[in-house]
């Protein structure tokens, strides 16, 4: 996706649908209607993970709803 560099600390990146799994197991409370959900807003391009040096896998991730 998109990359938006600051600096060498960390970028931020829309994510794509490879990530809706990882993202839905580690909230508490999540179900069907939840994955439904977060696909739409992947496929709207509206669901953003922080990257750090040396992780494969966002750090953080920042999903906008509107």
């Amino acid at each position: 996706g998109d990359t938006k560099e600051s600096g060498s600390e960390f970028r931020v990146e829309t994510l794509g649908k490879e990530w809706l799994s990882l993202l839905i197991s580690s909230w508490k409370f999540s179900d069907e209607l939840t994955e439904q959900k977060m696909t739409k807003l992947f496929e709207l391009q509206r669901v953003f993970g922080v990257f750090v040096e040396n992780h494969k896998e966002p750090v953080s991730w920042i999903v906008l709803t509107r």
